[in-house]
């Protein structure tokens, strides 16, 4: 999907998207955004707080949140172009290691990723300035329950403008829980 050979730029009109098109009629779309990252939402919100996407390691999703054990060899989808030790470029959109609700709450087979390096959260611990990420969803439709080992979980859902039911909160878009 994002990795056509030599494709650096499209059109797009009125014939391919054509609820855009009409809206561009009478508002500003930013029809001129230039991005230093091309994929899936996960490479930019991992841009957008560190400045790169490399540093990914693929980790074992039953393996928990709060020391997640590596995989024995890099996930393909997880890490792109890994070295010796596993360690990637992020280029699809991995669920983060350390969320609850990360891989359909830790259920699911799929390795899940962890950002090595820094990140600007941690530029801006160390100068002691207050911060937050904020994300659409983020509060849990169950909370985490310490005493019988289970995941929060965060299935909270609404109906989009086309009927269709879809989850109010998506791990990959909270870059943070990367770390």
């Amino acid at each position: 999907l994002f990795g056509e050979p030599g494709l650096v730029m499209d059109y797009y009109d009125g014939n391919t998207v054509t609820a855009m098109w009409n809206y561009a009629q009478h508002y500003a779309l930013s029809d001129r955004s230039f991005s230093s990252t091309y994929g899936p939402s996960s490479p930019g919100a991992i841009n957008l707080v560190s400045g790169q996407t490399h540093g990914i390691i693929s980790v074992d999703p039953a393996s928990g949140t709060e020391n997640p054990r590596q995989t024995s060899t890099p996930d393909p989808y997880t890490v792109k172009s890994p070295d010796a030790n596993g360690v990637g470029t992020m280029i699809n959109d991995p669920d983060p290691a350390f969320d609850d609700c990360s891989g359909k709450n830790h259920t699911s087979g799929n390795a899940l990723g962890v950002m090595t390096g820094r990140n600007i959260g941690d530029l801006l611990n160390g100068r002691q300035v207050s911060w937050g990420w904020f994300q659409g969803g983020f509060r849990p439709s169950t909370a985490w329950d310490g005493q019988q080992g289970e995941y929060a979980r965060c299935d909270t859902a609404h109906a989009n403008v086309g009927g269709a039911s879809v989850v109010d909160y998506s791990p990959h878009h909270s870059p943070f829980e990367y770390y």
